[in-house]
């Protein structure tokens, strides 16, 4: 193969659609650690690429500033 992936443009070709996520909060999440709390974080995969949110310390209600 060209070692290019399949979903990438061809030179000088431009993308059709971007995609924008924004994590916001969640609610109710289950406690993992002691306490009844948790560190939560979100991971979004798309295709080849994936991004994670900063964990948020000691919640089950996390919010995350844009």
């Amino acid at each position: 193969g060209s070692g290019r992936s399949a979903y990438a443009p061809r030179p000088g070709e431009q993308p059709v659609v971007v995609l924008r996520v924004q994590i916001v909060s969640c609610i109710d999440l289950l406690a993992k650690d002691k306490g009844g709390v948790s560190d939560p974080f979100v991971v979004v995969t798309v295709l080849l690429d994936c991004f994670r949110t900063p964990a948020l310390k000691k919640t089950v209600n996390p919010i995350w500033s844009p």
